[in-house]
């Protein structure tokens, strides 16, 4: 019996990040609809720190179960 296909499932990370430093990115949360995440994200946009800079939030779409980077990265 062969192993069955998981279904593709993707979440929406919804994020802010307004420079290119890490310690800048901020999770605002993973949802399973892009509806979620906008309106995640209009839930947050006016709060201290995000306000100052409203042009730092994001969404990416996810796969579930799927491993990144699986060749690594340098670092220059």
């Amino acid at each position: 019996m062969a192993a069955e296909e998981p279904s593709q499932q993707f979440i929406y990370w919804a994020y802010h990040w307004y420079d290119e430093d890490e310690r800048t990115l901020k999770t605002i949360g993973h949802f399973s609809e892009v509806a979620r995440a906008e309106a995640a994200i209009s839930a947050v946009k006016s709060q201290p720190g995000f306000r100052d800079h409203p042009d730092g939030f994001g969404i990416d779409k996810c796969r579930v179960d799927l491993v990144c980077w699986q060749e690594g990265f340098g670092i220059d």
